[in-house]
């Protein structure tokens, strides 16, 4: 009868040994459960908390390039998001480009620029006096052409948009334009863009690498 006792005994303290072990792991489980629920939750906070402050970014500065573009051309169609997008996608400088926007044409809303819907004049004139060349139905349209042939003819693989403001000629050394204050006037323009957007720029800049964007 002992014998007997001592084996129930046995038993039922191996089942509550083998019990709080299994208690043990199960709370360990959903302890490291919740730790990576919380990690991940915190992330996920903290990346749509980077995703609002991008865009926030994003929003403020295009509507302070929108703002300067009807300052310096009240009757202008051009969209700076456009614009900025397109210069995210080609990896171009946004200053650079609206400089040049308002030196060519004034955002197309002066000369062959306003003629042919063309903000940088890529193509608006075959240089013989007679023909013009590509017309777009809106600016913005001008954009993809001017930064192909920017991309591709001027800056190569080795030369920045600074290059081009100092000497601005293609890879044969012909030049963008036959003024030769173009440089100057672009240096200018981009400099003011700078000393009045700059902040902007690099905020945005920030959160678009943060992003992965």
């Amino acid at each position: 009868m002992k014998q007997k006792f001592l084996k129930v005994i046995k038993y039922v303290v191996l089942g509550l040994f083998f019990g709080l072990i299994s208690f043990a792991v199960h709370t360990f489980s959903v302890a490291k459960e919740k730790q990576h629920f919380e990690k991940n939750y915190v992330f996920e906070v903290y990346r749509q908390n980077l995703e609002l402050d991008y865009y926030g970014a994003k929003d403020t500065l295009v509507d302070a390039i929108d703002s300067y573009i009807r300052e310096i051309a009240p009757s202008s169609v051009m969209n700076a998001l456009a614009i900025l997008n397109k210069c995210d996608e080609h990896n171009i400088d946004l200053f650079f480009v609206v400089a040049q926007a308002q030196v060519e044409s004034s955002f197309a809303t002066k000369g062959l620029g306003h003629k042919m819907n063309s903000a940088f004049n890529v193509k608006a004139y075959d240089g013989k006096g007679s023909q013009y060349m590509d017309k777009h139905s809106h600016p913005d349209e001008s954009i993809e052409p001017y930064m192909t042939l920017i991309k591709k003819y001027y800056m190569g693989d080795s030369k920045s948009e600074m290059d081009l403001m100092n000497k601005y000629i293609d890879l044969t050394g012909k030049r963008y334009a036959s003024n030769p204050d173009y440089e100057t006037m672009m240096l200018s323009t981009y400099k003011k863009l700078t000393d009045r957007y700059g902040n902007l720029y690099d905020e945005y800049l920030k959160y678009k690498t943060l992003c992965g964007k």
